[in-house]
């Protein structure tokens, strides 16, 4: 091997151990996690009574759809060459962003892990075939979750405490949140003003919820009035997400006394692959914070 091809790879190497380690102990918790153990599981993560939790694959970057591919791939070959195989797994890496990410993979579906039409044994980890490639990835569609940066600390932490892995929209998150929806979440119609993006995303976050505010008068203490939910001089109630026949969501309508408009959902795919992580707010909005 040409020795400085030897270095670059050796180099390549030492990066991704580096990058795996530095992860655990930024987001897990002390003596909860192993490295390169069992079978080749790069980052096994337990729970707090040291039972296996998690199997991690990890990856230093990962550039394109090709290279992400392998590596989801490889979480699961990994997963099932296991005594034990559990029924989720994850993939970790650094996008070219710099984002921390984290890909939760649902295999409790018998067909992710025990699906006969792929030669498990012949299959090695480290270097899948094109059809254990294309294969898996058709397989584990729909069922794989992403959390990036911070959001990967409230991810383990309900996935210590075995709850659902999904994760409240509050005042602290809330802005994290828009700033990926309005990059995930597109609309077919070119929308150019943000305050029309920031009233999509609250009509959004409210799911059809239709909010109204009390106003109680010092003339009258006992009796509220009930006004709709207006930010910035648009009345959120008339606001609605519409649904098409087989119950996707196909867009979110606007009917304004002096004009109505139509945003219609891009790729419902993509919407509820970006919804599947969130429970939607239930309490009261603040939405000065978005002024």
């Amino acid at each position: 091997m040409n020795k400085s091809l030897y270095n670059d790879l050796k180099f390549s190497k030492n990066e991704e151990v580096n990058y795996k380690k530095n992860f655990c102990e930024k987001y897990f918790n002390k003596g909860t996690w192993d490295l390169d153990v069992l079978n080749q599981v790069d980052i096994l993560l337990k729970d707090n009574a040291g039972k296996n939790l998690l199997y991690i694959e990890s990856k230093y970057i990962i550039k394109n759809e090709t290279q992400h591919r392998q590596a989801l791939a490889q979480v699961i070959l990994t997963n099932k060459k296991q005594e034990s195989i559990l029924s989720k797994v994850a993939l970790i890496y650094q996008n070219t962003n710099y984002d921390d990410v984290l890909e939760f993979i649902d295999c409790s579906d018998n067909s992710v892990m025990y699906n006969n039409d792929i030669n498990w044994k012949s299959e090695r980890p480290s270097n899948p075939t094109k059809d254990a490639i294309d294969r898996i990835n058709d397989r584990i569609q729909g069922r794989i979750t992403v959390f990036r940066n911070e959001e990967i600390k409230e991810f383990y932490s309900l996935l210590k405490t075995h709850q659902d892995i999904v994760i409240d929209i509050t005042e602290k998150n809330l802005i994290v949140v828009y700033n990926q929806w309005k990059n995930e979440v597109k609309f077919i119609e070119d929308i150019d003003d943000e305050q029309d993006l920031i009233n999509l995303f609250l009509v959004d976050i409210l799911n059809n919820t239709k909010y109204k505010k009390k106003i109680y008068s010092s003339m009258l203490p006992d009796k509220a009035i009930e006004q709709d939910l207006i930010r910035e001089g648009t009345n959120l109630s008339q606001y609605q997400i519409m649904f098409r026949s087989e119950g996707a969501v196909d867009g979110i309508k606007y009917s304004g006394t002096k004009a109505s408009r139509y945003y219609t959902i891009q790729d419902s795919k993509k919407y509820n692959f970006f919804w599947k992580k969130y429970k939607r707010y239930r309490r009261r909005i603040h939405t000065n914070m978005f002024c």
